[in-house]
């Protein structure tokens, strides 16, 4: 019991190391019949993800490429400040007048939140946030350019 108490003292002394602090991140994608198109995600140190589908072939047949680069963090607050008008729609209704529902959908996430759009809802929200993701996503395929590609995925039916 005596050499228990010492190690407990002696990890107290020592301190515990803190748990690391997770970064934020804001993402967003748009969709298109259960496709991603294209999507980003970038957190607060400035790391950026950008994927995109590179058609081979149909629809259906297409690589889901993403590229990892660094920003730095003054990339984050402005996609930050890019998509906060589209952020504070969140939890509040819309007036849609319905569109063409084949349309392209997605959504932006941070934190815990997130907010859905679908192009087949004509109201001034779905604009907002739309702009919001497609702004986040042309600065994030600036960003990663020429960033590492961290993966490459076939989605289409399987090859022969």
């Amino acid at each position: 019991m005596r050499h228990v108490l010492i190690v407990a003292a002696a990890l107290l002394s020592i301190g515990a190391a803190a748990p690391a602090q997770q970064a934020e991140t804001i993402s967003g994608n748009v969709r298109s019949w259960g496709k991603i198109l294209k999507a980003f995600e970038i957190d607060s140190s400035g790391e950026v993800r950008y994927t995109v589908a590179e058609q081979d072939g149909g629809f259906h047949d297409y690589w889901l490429v993403t590229r990892r680069a660094q920003a730095g963090g003054e990339a984050y607050r402005k996609v930050s400040k890019l998509t906060a008008e589209a952020r504070a729609l969140n939890g509040k209704s819309w007036d849609c007048t319905t569109g063409p529902t084949d349309g392209p959908y997605g959504e932006l996430r941070w934190g815990g939140d997130h907010i859905d759009f679908n192009s087949g809802c004509i109201a001034p929200e779905t604009d907002t946030v739309s702009s919001a993701i497609h702004d986040g996503l042309a600065l994030a395929a600036e960003w990663a350019e020429k960033g590492e590609v961290v993966s490459r995925e076939w989605k289409g039916p399987p090859r022969q």
